[in-house]
């Protein structure tokens, strides 16, 4: 883990040197890789970072993106020389040449005059596989070579050849390029050109030579970069620092703008005493200790080593000691793609960043959801701005790793609504009045006498007395 983040610190800090003022010319490049069925897994990503460091050591200042949802402006200066690098599949349509990207095919010719340069301007696009297959032929839709496509006045334009067939019969674009890169005073449309791959050019082209980027010794610095950066010396140690160390008791410090090679690697001396190796003793066993395997100073790198992978772009703690030295290198690092994680594990390592931030309180599972949504947008309520996508991307997780200090605070569970329970009102008592003695019954009056007979001509029984009446 040492030695790769010696490698980054020192290509990082050769890329801020290259940008200073003291190159002749400014050198910007725009590296896109987008999904691209025709080629084998993941491998737009891998061409894109080693055209990435190779053009870092060149003196560019690179702008890596995969997959983008949109294409960024062009600088509001144009630069003395623009490159454009893009893998990705290549179509026809309507007479024109295409690159599918994620964000809607674009025109080659159209793609190539969105970013105008000063002097030359150069779009490279690479739609071979590796190994190319019968089945990459059906992916290309059958089409065995691309019409030819205008270039800028200035510029250059070259392109993989459109079928599988083609893809067989000359080098992958990438490969060509990256040799050319490291061979300083090779012409790149000539190397192209002879490699077999189509290339155009303006009228204007005036060719564009991989000259060594030097540093002019009285800026302070001491590096001269006469080739592409190799992985250093295991034996070195790069230590990010804000001015120049003293010298250590194992050699010359060297300072680089704010990056100093210690070589840490003591004098052999014999040892004396007590501590001189002895022979074995007849009939003991001959110590033999294998920690591992040792690699000699003059091994090849590894073919796979890259910037990308399991170390700086997963150790926080490696991220937080860099700013902390080099705020500047810190900066030059993330744009660079030095901490990005692999493309299969972005969810997972922006939830980390949220998780760790307090932001994000599920369990870090790589599945991006609403939750993993709402964490983003609770870690722009505390750093301020906005989020360039709540989508798990590149561009996402370096908004996030810049400002990596956030604290979101708990969330405050809300008590559930309650009906308030309320007590039954006891009726007040009455005030009372005094109670009306009761009246006696009063008796019932007696019944009102018959009416009394009516006086007539009728006789009256009880006047005349008994007898009969005859």
């Amino acid at each position: 883990m040492r030695e790769t983040l010696g490698r980054m610190i020192l290509q990082a800090g050769a890329t801020v040197l290259l940008a200073s003022p003291v190159l002749a010319e400014t050198r910007q490049a725009l590296v896109i890789a987008d999904r691209a069925p025709a080629q084998e897994a993941g491998q737009p990503g891998r061409d894109a970072l080693a055209v990435s460091r190779a053009l870092l050591a060149a003196g560019f200042d690179v702008r890596r993106l995969e997959n983008p949802s949109g294409l960024p402006d062009a600088p509001v200066e144009a630069p003395d020389v623009m490159l454009i690098y893009l893998s990705a599949d290549l179509v026809q349509q309507d007479g024109r040449q295409m690159a599918v990207l994620s964000s809607g095919p674009v025109d080659l010719a159209e793609l190539a005059g969105r970013y105008p340069a000063k002097a030359q301007a150069m779009l490279l696009a690479e739609s071979c596989p590796v190994t190319p297959s019968p089945a990459d032929d059906a992916a290309q839709n059958g089409e065995s070579a691309l019409l030819p496509v205008d270039a800028p006045g200035g510029g250059m334009i070259a392109r993989s050849p459109g079928g599988v067939d083609d893809c067989t019969a000359a080098p992958r674009l990438t490969t060509v390029l990256l040799s050319a890169l490291e061979q300083p005073g090779s012409e790149i449309s000539d190397s192209l050109a002879g490699a077999g791959l189509p290339v155009v050019t303006g009228a204007g082209w005036a060719g564009f030579q991989a000259q060594a980027a030097t540093i002019n010794p009285s800026s302070g610095g001491t590096l001269i970069l006469d080739q592409p950066l190799r992985p250093i010396n295991p034996t070195t140690v790069v230590v990010a620092s804000a001015r120049p160390g003293p010298t250590s008791a194992a050699g010359r410090v060297v300072g680089a703008g704010g990056v100093q090679i210690l070589p840490v690697a003591a004098n052999v001396e014999p040892l004396g005493g007590d501590r001189q190796a002895r022979p074995t003793q007849a009939g003991l066993p001959e110590p033999s200790i294998i920690v591992g395997e040792r690699v000699t100073e003059d091994a090849p790198a590894a073919g796979d080593d890259s910037l990308q992978g399991t170390a700086v772009g997963t150790d926080f703690e490696e991220r937080r000691r860099i700013r902390e030295q080099d705020p500047q290198l810190f900066a030059s690092l993330l744009e660079s793609g030095a901490f990005d994680p692999p493309a299969d594990q972005m969810a997972g390592a922006i939830q980390t960043e949220l998780q760790r931030m307090n932001c994000y309180k599920s369990q870090v599972d790589g599945l991006w959801g609403n939750g993993s949504r709402q964490a983003v947008d609770r870690y722009f309520q505390q750093a301020g701005g906005s989020a360039s996508s709540r989508e798990a991307d590149i561009t996402l997780f370096r908004q996030i790793a810049l400002r990596d200090d956030v604290r979101c605070p708990d969330p405050v569970v809300q008590p559930a609504a309650r009906n308030p329970v309320v007590a039954p009102q006891r009726e007040r008592p009455r005030p009372s009045t005094p109670r009306q003695p009761q009246q006696p019954a009063r008796p019932a009056p007696p019944a009102p006498p018959p009416p009394a007979a009516a006086s007539g001509g009728g006789l009256d029984p009880s006047a005349l007395g008994a007898g009969i009446f005859r």
